[in-house]
């Protein structure tokens, strides 16, 4: 009889390179994943300069072509450098950047 097998401790992670041009690169991971309707999709996070940047895509390509804009934006366009500004809707504060 077989036994049933037990939960490793381990997580499996992908590394990519993300390039803003072929000078800067940085190493991020991806996460795959199956939401509750079955449909697939990919997560990816890295370390850029003094934050992370985060995207989600349908593939590893597209993903990847995701993670390359925005690393270009927040390193050449300065994306989320600026102070954050709020707005009140509701009662609730929504962050606008």
């Amino acid at each position: 009889m077989r036994k049933k097998k037990e939960p490793s401790d381990f997580e499996i992670v992908e590394l990519i390179i993300i390039r803003a041009d072929s000078h800067r690169k940085f190493m991020g991971s991806i996460w795959n994943f199956i939401d509750e309707d079955g449909t697939k999709f990919v997560t990816g996070k890295a370390y850029v300069e003094d934050g992370h940047i985060w995207s989600r895509a349908k593939d590893r390509t597209e993903l990847i072509r995701f993670m390359d804009s925005i690393c270009r934006m927040k390193l050449d366009v300065y994306l989320h450098d600026t102070e954050a500004v709020s707005s009140d809707i509701f009662g609730e504060n929504y962050f606008l950047n």
